[in-house]
């Protein structure tokens, strides 16, 4: 049974990291994940369309990419 407790910002890191594929770590990249949050940065983003449909991010930078340019639209 998984755990059902909310992931700390390093949780949440290593799970980007670990099972996401995504390339993010540091403190700025950090930063920028708690200010941006995870469900507005990761889990708005990850999908075009339908969830079958990922988008393939390799780097937290394409992520915060993809999300300012929707904050500026």
């Amino acid at each position: 049974m998984s755990d059902s407790r909310p992931k700390s910002t390093d949780g949440l890191m290593r799970y980007l990291r670990d099972k996401k594929g995504i390339s993010i770590s540091g403190s700025s990249q950090k930063r920028k994940l708690m200010n941006i949050g995870y469900y507005h940065g990761y889990k708005e983003y990850c999908y075009i369309n339908t969830p079958s449909n990922h988008v393939p991010y390799t780097k937290f930078e394409e992520l915060v990419a993809v999300y300012d340019f929707d904050a500026q639209l």
